[in-house]
C-alpha cells in the first residue's frame, strides 16, 4: 500500500510499472468510458492533480 500512495503522490512511473497491472480498469465518474493501463490510470491522476494540485494522500490505521 505504501508504494501505491507513494505512485499517487509523485506521478512516479516507474513505480507504477512496478505495482500497476497492464490491463487495470479505472472507472471514473466524470468520465464516459474507463481508462485502461497505467497510462490510463496515470491520466485520471493528472486530472485530480490539476483539479486539486495541492492534494495528498495518506494512509491512516483504523482499529476495527
Amino acid at each position: 500500500m505504501e508504494r501505491f500512495v507513494e505512485f499517487i503522490n509523485t506521478g512516479n512511473m516507474e513505480i507504477g510499472r512496478e505495482i500497476i497491472a497492464p490491463d487495470v480498469i479505472f472507472y471514473a465518474p466524470t468520465l464516459p468510458e474507463p481508462m485502461t493501463g497505467l497510462e490510463g490510470y496515470a491520466a485520471v491522476l493528472d486530472m485530480m492533480r490539476g483539479a486539486m494540485p495541492d492534494v495528498h494522500w495518506t494512509v491512516e490505521e483504523q482499529s476495527r
